[in-house]
């Protein structure tokens, strides 16, 4: 992250406040090295259960957790900030909380993960997932997911909730698809076709048959590739 950080001239001194989208270490494993090298102290905002241990079932058992915790981090360089809840850091902008998972095929997205808890080995339903909205006052608003382990139907009807009167202007990120089900992804691209946004993003996890599915039912209108150093102006 550091070094296409870089290349990208990213100004880190600019850098205020971190989110975790969640503690698996495909998600985590730049955060030591960013903080360390910073000259300020910034503020760390993640879900009560990201530091917990973690492990994933494919291909077999395996640890897939942040690999530190919040002891491993400098004090004077990050301010830890726990919340399940919704947590807005700028009028524009906030996070969500934990996301109830309402729909069943959408728990797909969180199936084959397991945590720790007192010692005890239990299904780990990522409770821990979080996105980001951006809010365009007088147009609607785009959704940024970090892996979406909440399911995207189920993201999605859980902002709506919080701003009912606004459009949902475009989702990019992670969307969890990889090995989505016939049905899940059915009910999927019902809900986007319902939802019409004029933008989809999907990266990293979203599968590459499945974003292919995605493309073929929405068209290159709404559905954008990007990758590494790409940058996107909302």
């Amino acid at each position: 992250m550091l070094r296409n950080a870089e290349k990208l001239g990213v100004d880190w001194s600019r850098l205020s406040t971190i989110v975790l989208s969640h503690g698996h270490h495909d998600h985590t494993g730049g955060l030591l090295p960013l903080i360390r090298r910073l000259s300020h102290s910034v503020a760390l905002l993640h879900h009560p259960d990201a530091f917990l241990p973690k492990a994933g079932i494919r291909p077999a058992f395996h640890p897939i957790g942040a690999g530190m915790g919040p002891s491993d981090l400098p004090p004077d360089k990050a301010t830890l900030f726990p919340a399940a809840n919704d947590v807005r850091l700028a009028p524009d902008l906030w996070v969500t909380g934990e996301i109830p998972r309402k729909v069943e095929v959408d728990r797909e997205a969180a199936a084959g993960f397991y945590t720790s808890r007192g010692g005890r080995l239990e299904e780990d339903p990522v409770r821990d997932d979080k996105s980001i909205v951006i809010e365009k006052p007088g147009l609607g608003y785009y959704l940024v997911c970090g892996c979406c382990h909440s399911g995207l139907i189920n993201t999605i009807r859980y902002v709506k909730e919080r701003v009912p009167d606004k459009k949902l202007l475009g989702v990019l990120g992670g969307l969890h698809l990889i090995g989505a089900s016939e049905a899940r992804m059915d009910a999927t691209l019902e809900e986007l076709t319902k939802e019409a946004p004029g933008l989809l993003g999907p990266i990293h996890c979203s599968g590459l048959r499945e974003t292919a599915r995605i493309y073929k039912a929405l068209g290159p209108e709404v559905v954008a590739f990007y990758s590494v150093g790409d940058r996107v102006e909302l």
